[in-house]
């Protein structure tokens, strides 16, 4: 019976996480899979220098991890647990930027004056 090669990158979740030998150098959605998150926040954890890729790739090159590091991490609950702090400072920062931005435009549209409630007319005294 022939062996076939199987490619890592065509494989899907459930058939990465179940092989036998995981490739020591890991893509962006391999290193998530493998810390049970989105492939999206590892530009956050990076950001927040809790994940290190392999060398020094530029900023738009595809980034790879180094496969015993992350399994190390993953297992790691203070990391797991300052990753997920780091995540949510990140998207309260983006919200709260986000929102203050709606705010400064609708300070440029002109608003009417606050009412005023009338005071009675001054009684005048004989």
């Amino acid at each position: 019976m022939n062996e076939q090669s199987v490619s890592v990158v065509s494989l899907t979740v459930r058939e990465f996480l179940t092989l036998r030998h995981l490739p020591g150098r890991l893509s962006a959605w391999q290193t998530a899979t493998l810390l049970g998150m989105d492939k999206t926040h590892l530009p956050v954890l990076m950001a927040a220098r809790l994940l290190k890729p392999l060398g020094n790739p530029p900023a738009n090159a595809p980034k790879y991890f180094a496969r015993d590091c992350v399994l190390g991490l993953a297992s790691n609950e203070r990391w797991l647990a300052r990753a997920s702090n780091a995540l949510v400072d990140h998207w309260a920062t983006h919200n709260k930027r986000k929102s203050s931005g709606a705010n400064q435009f609708l300070e440029l549209i002109p608003q009417p004056p606050p009412n005023k409630k009338s005071e009675p007319a001054a009684r005048h005294k004989k």
